[in-house]
């Protein structure tokens, strides 16, 4: 069966959708009989004002290389093996104070097609919804054995959850290529997309995983050789919507309100380039409120606060027997949050 190869719609789509990528670098080249060439150059830009069918369309190109050709079969757009001219150089804003420059580069989603598991390569267009139900755990990897966590009654329980839960979007921390294995061979997971590829070798300490009902967009960071971000990025209703998965550094590490600091700020810094609604999610590792101050100086809001007066503690090692084999202090914590901002 011959590879479905990408359509230029679908090309011209990715290239206007993807906000890293500079517009203005893109030409699309279009058969044109008259032309001595027989084809001519329109730059990607204007393409929208012209009544040129898709069908004419031989190739893309930016700056002096072919990045796309019908012919050929060339597609370095899906591939994210672009020249330099294609991106835009993302700028630092300080607002934050995070004193190192995010580094954020394109990453590829997984989706189920064909009964494998496959990149996803298509245009990522949008929906219409009416609200979205977001989740965040930490399935807890922890360095500690199998023994002590009890890994072959909680990995069933887990799945178990995340499956009567039905979120649209579900963030993981602290997934192992032990359990990334084991929820994959669930039926139910088939429905989703995923920011970690199925065979992923990066799991071996643990990492932070995005699924999602919907297709999405992935940029990726890393803090340290531990630490590293996704940030997906949808369309819903016709505006973007953007989510960072996080786990910060905790109090076994040292200075870790530093630590944590920077790696808010490296998040931040990224989110603050672009306008709309933008999610951070995950496990904070934060007890005291202070911490928040840069997130509510920059309008994000804790949903958690803003519907329930409930405390909402998620780290109770007073009653969570793995809570205290994990814990330094005791001290109850809601360590899992979800701030938004709506601007």
């Amino acid at each position: 069966m011959k590879e479905k190869f990408t359509t230029s719609r679908e090309i011209y789509n990715r290239i206007l959708w993807d906000e890293k990528l500079n517009q203005r670098a893109f030409s699309i080249g279009f058969a044109d009989r008259i032309a001595p060439s027989g084809f001519r150059e329109k730059p990607l830009v204007e393409w929208a004002d012209s009544d040129i069918p898709w069908s004419r369309v031989q190739y893309i190109s930016c700056g002096d290389e072919i990045v796309w050709d019908r012919q050929e079969r060339v597609d370095l757009v899906s591939a994210n093996e672009l020249p330099s001219e294609a991106w835009i150089e993302i700028k630092k804003n300080t607002v934050s104070g995070a004193a190192t420059q995010a580094n954020f580069k394109a990453g590829l989603s997984y989706f189920f097609h064909e009964d494998i598991w496959q990149a996803y390569r298509q245009s990522f267009t949008g929906g219409t919804v009416s609200g979205l139900k977001v989740m965040t755990y930490n399935v807890l990897a922890a360095g500690l054995k199998d023994d002590e966590i009890r890994t072959e009654e909680r990995h069933p329980a887990l799945l178990e959850i995340l499956e009567h839960e039905d979120a649209d979007i579900i963030v993981l921390q602290e997934v192992k290529k032990d359990f990334w294995k084991f929820i994959l061979a669930s039926e139910w997971i088939k429905n989703y997309y995923l920011s970690e590829a199925p065979d992923s070798k990066r799991l071996w300490h643990h990492g932070i995983v995005i699924l999602s009902k919907y297709p999405f967009n992935l940029v990726e960071t890393e803090f340290s050789q531990h630490k590293r971000f996704p940030v997906a990025t949808w369309e819903f209703n016709g505006k973007p919507f953007r989510l960072a998965g996080l786990h910060l550094s905790s109090n076994m590490a040292r200075n870790p309100k530093e630590k944590r600091a920077k790696q808010l700020g490296l998040l931040t810094d990224y989110l603050q380039t672009f306008p709309g609604e933008a999610m951070l999610i995950g496990d904070f590792n934060i007890r005291e409120e202070e911490e928040f101050e840069s997130l509510q100086a920059l309008s994000y809001q804790d949903l958690w606060t803003a519907g329930s007066e409930e405390e909402g503690i998620t780290f109770s090692p007073k009653e969570n027997p793995l809570a205290k084999l994990t814990s330094v202090s005791g001290i109850e914590a809601r360590f899992d949050r979800i701030w938004m901002r709506t601007k």
